[in-house]
């Protein structure tokens, strides 16, 4: 009874070794897409910030931007990560619950920029017609970004954590994921 004992345990770590070593590759896939969709992730919430304010928000000069921010590429690796256990451990509805949470995504951001395009130009007392001109590296995109990722994080680890204590309660469905 001892091998299988032992022989079950190793089984045990080597599947969570495995599992480690995928979230960290995970974890910089997210990180180094951030290079090819941060721009039109930018692209798009200046284009709501203007819609949102019927145009009254003027955006001038160039904004050069090489890199994403350390903290842009840390949430989305930490996005990317919780994906991959999200997909990895959750047993019912995994597309809709994942949809939830990119539709969260966007809701969120939809919804801060929508509240600062009417904070800029009510804020604004020396606007000509009540157009706010803005220079573009003004605008905080990594804070509307973090936000609105965040609050899809919050989803998907609520998810993780209900179907965990699920896991628990029921010791068949627990060690499900031993079975290779």
């Amino acid at each position: 009874m001892e091998i299988n004992k032992e022989a079950s345990q190793s089984l045990f770590v080597k599947y969570h070794i495995k599992t480690v070593l995928i979230s960290i590759i995970f974890f910089f896939l997210g990180a180094f897409s951030t290079f090819y969709y941060e721009y039109y992730y930018r692209k798009l919430v200046i284009y709501l910030l203007k819609n949102f304010s019927d145009d009254k928000l003027q955006f001038f000069g160039k904004y050069f931007h090489l890199f994403p921010s350390n903290s842009f590429n840390l949430i989305t690796g930490l996005f990317f990560v919780l994906t991959f256990l999200f997909f990895k451990f959750c047993n019912k509805n995994k597309g809709i619950k994942f949809l939830v949470s990119i539709m969260l995504f966007f809701m969120t951001l939809i919804i801060t920029t929508l509240l600062e395009s009417i904070i800029l130009i009510a804020e604004c007392t020396a606007c000509k017609d009540g157009n706010r001109k803005m220079f573009i590296g003004n605008i905080p995109f990594d804070n509307y970004y973090i936000l609105s990722l965040s609050v899809s994080i919050v989803f998907l680890l609520i998810i993780l954590v209900r179907n965990v204590k699920d896991n628990k309660k029921s010791p068949k469905r627990a060690f499900q994921y031993l079975k290779h």
